[in-house]
């Protein structure tokens, strides 16, 4: 698979932490806010799992298997799983979202157990 940017996505101007999270869990991902300090650098990083990245501020360079991509407010990139990447930010601290794939139902270990006649599941989500 290869890294899907989509810059400009179709979000108000400047996108809300609410709106993005909200598309995101329609699109079954998690949401967390993250702020990376000017050049900070993360490197070689590989994860089991897609991750979404969101620039709400700053620019953030993000290297995936090799092909750079700058992100600026308002980009979005998917990065695939088990893809290796790397990122630094500018000039500028870079706040962003990140996010990664919600557990699914079936991938969860689900205890259960009756009460008052009621089925009780335990949350998947925390």
């Amino acid at each position: 698979t290869h890294p899907v940017m989509n810059p400009k996505i179709a979000f108000t101007d400047p996108a809300t932490v609410a709106e993005i999270a909200s598309a995101w869990r329609a699109r079954g991902f998690d949401c967390q806010a993250h702020t990376d300090a000017p050049f900070r650098e993360w490197r070689d990083l590989r994860d089991s799992r897609e991750e979404l990245v969101f620039v709400l501020s700053g620019e953030l360079e993000i290297e995936i298997e090799g092909q750079t991509h700058r992100l600026r407010a308002g980009d979005e990139i998917l990065i695939p799983a088990q893809a290796l990447h790397s990122s630094r930010a500018g000039n500028e601290a870079v706040q962003l979202l990140f996010g990664y794939p919600l557990p699914k139902l079936e991938d969860a270990q689900i205890e259960s157990f009756e009460r008052d006649g009621f089925l009780v599941l335990p949350s998947v989500l925390g």
